[in-house]
């Protein structure tokens, strides 16, 4: 089959990473895959540096007539079997360009990676063939936004199972200059967005701080948020053990190199970071919020590689993040073995080659009961 798949974010996330791993897998079992994505994004740099084909680049989120025509006219050239929608700007911009494409039609499936409210359930209705959440907290949001159960399908999110590098830490704490091995390197990874509670983990790290507690923490993303999160850190004193990296093509190596991985978000579709994380044996403080229910596993108190902290709350942050500490100081067998066992459960759960094999078996199931309408 012939996929497009289309992204009009400016900046790179878990989506796009999501999509990316996908066409790989695509790509991989047989089928074609082309892009289209925004200019002078992030996205469209990776996309192009990766080497794969680019059939349009919009203006901006595309909201114009020129791009739409454009893109009409490149679908009809190009023939896709299917468009993927990653973001709810493509939903209107490709989705409705797709219906000046002969017949038969692309198949339209759009993503939902996140658990904010449905905003309008007639653009997915008209404009989309089916939409695949990546998780069940993502599709029961749509369920209650009006959107019917039969529209809406579960196919879990994954990445592709990260690769351990011998001297990542090393390396990794040389280029940060942290020569002090007793300093414990916190990592956290996602865009810049007031939803993915940084403010919360740099107030959670002065707590730390004024307890003693020597950490050196680097978030690494981008976002509008940059401003008001530089400004927090200079208010709070933590310009020698908080760094904010920027987006980092590298983020899995900063992940493999943490003495501890904070996911501190008020809303997540799924989390690609905290599978990842878990696949690499990371300890986690995290809050259970949306999909990430679906990603972290329950542990014992005695068996505990992941703390649960409150969303919103940085005086809790704090509290776990100690907990979390005071165990990684003096790990027993017990909690490698947790931390092993765990891996294997993400693997299996999230490996981004079957789920993108159940994405293609989706797509060629509605294809062929779409053909058996119209004949």
């Amino acid at each position: 089959m012939r996929f497009c798949l289309v992204s009009t974010q400016k900046h790179w996330g878990g989506g796009e990473a999501l999509l990316w791993s996908m066409a790989a897998e695509l790509t991989r079992s047989g089928h074609s895959v082309s892009w289209i994505a925004r200019a002078e994004s992030d996205v469209a740099d990776h996309i192009e540096r990766g080497g794969a084909e680019v059939i349009h680049l919009t203006s901006g989120r595309g909201a114009n007539l020129r791009d739409w025509l454009a893109i009409g006219r490149t679908l009809r050239d190009w023939v896709p079997d299917v468009v993927i929608l990653n973001d709810t700007h493509a939903v209107p911009l490709v989705g409705s360009a797709a219906l000046l494409c002969r017949s038969p039609k692309p198949l339209r499936l759009a993503y939902k990676h996140t658990v904010f409210p449905l905003r309008s359930k007639l653009k997915y209705r008209l404009l989309a063939d089916k939409l695949v959440c990546v998780s069940h907290a993502a599709r029961d949001t749509l369920i209650r936004g009006g959107l019917s159960e039969e529209h809406a399908v579960v196919i879990h999110g994954g990445c592709t199972p990260p690769t351990a590098q011998v001297c990542s830490r090393e390396s990794v704490r040389r280029e940060l200059g942290l020569h002090d091995e007793n300093q414990t390197l916190v990592v956290c990874v996602g865009n810049l967005l007031r939803c993915k509670g940084h403010s919360d983990l740099l107030e959670a790290t002065r707590q730390l701080m004024d307890s003693q507690t020597n950490v050196f923490v680097v978030i690494a993303g981008e976002g509008e948020e940059r401003p008001r999160l530089e400004a927090l850190i200079q208010q709070l004193d933590l310009s020698d053990n908080v760094r904010l990296l920027g987006y980092r093509a590298d983020a899995h190596r900063l992940i493999e190199s943490a003495d501890l991985v904070v996911h501190p978000s008020h809303a997540e579709g799924l989390s690609l970071v905290l599978i990842q994380a878990q696949m690499l044996e990371k300890p986690i403080v995290g809050t259970v919020v949306g999909g990430t229910n679906e990603v972290l596993c329950a542990d014992s108190e005695e068996e505990c590689t992941c703390w649960i902290a409150e969303p919103a709350n940085s005086v809790d942050l704090a509290r776990q993040m100690q907990k979390a500490l005071s165990v990684i100081k003096k790990p027993s067998q017990t909690f490698w073995r947790r931390l092993a066992r765990t891996a294997q459960r993400t693997l299996a759960d999230f490996d981004i080659g079957t789920n993108t094999g159940r994405l293609a078996d989706l797509a060629a199931q509605l294809i062929k009961e779409r053909h058996r309408k119209s004949a």
